[in-house]
């Protein structure tokens, strides 16, 4: 069992405070439908020694002060209009965020070298739960140290009712640059997406894309590399042209179907993707334009989801916060069910898979000879 002991917890509030006229910010309708889950990533960094690991705690929290200044809605609290009401905004009232630190008593480098998946959320505040409060701050942090021999990991929550992945990986980008002394203060994100999609005073839908299970769910960790991508391609291209994502996503869900013998029982099945909507719009938006700005796009409509989402353009790996890029990126178990999250391995070769399946699923997913012709066991860190 990884022993974690949490030593600090305090609230880090913006640097600045935020201008009466921006203390209401109003959501969009996609942020309206979105059950209150959270985004939860996990960085892991071998830079650090003794009294080194207590500069770069200060300095990330000094760094997420001034960061917070431009995404000061992630230091406001969720409201709804009323009791009665589903219409949501955020009160950006620099209630500040949620910042962890811990000491994990395990070396960094033996902890890479066979990661305990099963026990990443222990890396996490509140130990990495996938849902989320409309009284917890909308992001929070927790810093861990790796003892002995220095490194440290890096927990980063953010709630799913105010930001998609690309604002999530735009958030880190901007911290890192700040904590590095290369944040512009005057490029600030854009909120947008309200005057987009604006919500709607009936009950909207909740977009059910992620089935929900009582207990923690520990994912299966898959290794396509890029010879074996091509290879998946090509046998692929006999009928289409397929992307490197999409090759892996229709993999991975006829293995997942096979595994749920959900043919052989007549269920319906689908896949859902999300699909970033920002270079699609006309006029594009830029990255910066933050929030919930996707579309779901559903394949064979049906009642059991599977959701597949590509993380691979967001570039975690270069999340430098002024000591090197991460080692290792990682998710965290969840609750989440029939989840397949696609990020680029480490270095570059190939795609690392998260699957979240159900125990019983899951020995049937993993033993699937098509996925086995494709896929590699990813081991250690080191190995990729």
């Amino acid at each position: 069992m990884l022993s974690v002991q949490v030593l600090t917890r305090e609230t880090i509030k913006p640097s600045t405070p935020t201008p009466p006229h921006l203390k209401f910010l109003e959501l969009s309708f996609v942020d309206q439908c979105l059950p209150n889950y959270s985004i939860n990533v996990i960085l892991f960094y071998s830079a650090g020694h003794s009294n080194g690991i207590r500069e770069i705690s200060h300095h990330l929290r000094s760094s997420l002060s001034d960061v917070l200044t431009r995404f000061y809605s992630l230091a406001g609290r969720l409201k709804k209009h009323h009791p009665s009401s589903d219409k949501i905004y955020v009160e950006c009232n620099d209630e500040g965020v949620e910042f962890t630190t811990s000491r994990v008593e395990r070396d960094l480098y033996s902890f890479l070298a066979d990661p305990p998946i099963n026990e990443l959320g222990l890396l996490f505040p509140g130990g990495g739960s996938s849902s989320s409060s409309y009284d917890e701050p909308p992001l929070s942090v927790q810093f861990n140290e790796f003892t002995p021999g220095g490194g440290w990991a890096l927990g980063v929550s953010m709630s799913h009712k105010l930001a998609d992945g690309t604002s999530y990986a735009e958030f880190l980008k901007a911290w890192a640059d700040t904590a590095r002394g290369r944040g512009d203060p005057a490029r600030r994100p854009k909120f947008e997406s309200a005057a987009l999609f604006p919500q709607r005073d009936v009950q909207p839908p909740e977009i059910e894309f992620m089935p929900v299970v009582q207990s923690i769910i520990a994912p299966a960790r898959l290794l396509i590399r890029a010879r074996q991508l091509e290879k998946l391609r090509g046998y692929a291209r006999e009928r289409a042209r397929p992307t490197r994502v999409e090759a892996v996503i229709a993999l991975l869900w006829r293995c997942a179907i096979r595994a749920a013998g959900g043919v052989a029982r007549g269920r319906r099945v689908e896949a859902a993707v999300p699909v970033n909507l920002r270079p699609r719009l006309r006029p594009p938006l830029t990255e910066d334009c933050f929030g919930n700005i996707f579309a779901m796009v559903y394949a064979s409509g049906g009642v059991e989801r599977y959701l597949f989402t590509s993380w691979c353009r967001f570039p975690f790996y270069e999340t430098d916060f002024g000591w090197g890029g991460p080692a290792w990126v990682a998710v965290p178990p969840c609750k989440l069910k029939n989840c397949f999250v696609l990020m680029n391995a480490r270095g570059g070769d190939g795609f690392e898979v998260w699957a979240f399946l159900t125990e019983a699923e899951m020995e049937g997913f993993a033993k699937d000879p098509e996925l086995l012709a494709f896929t590699s066991s990813p081991g250690s860190v080191f190995m990729h």
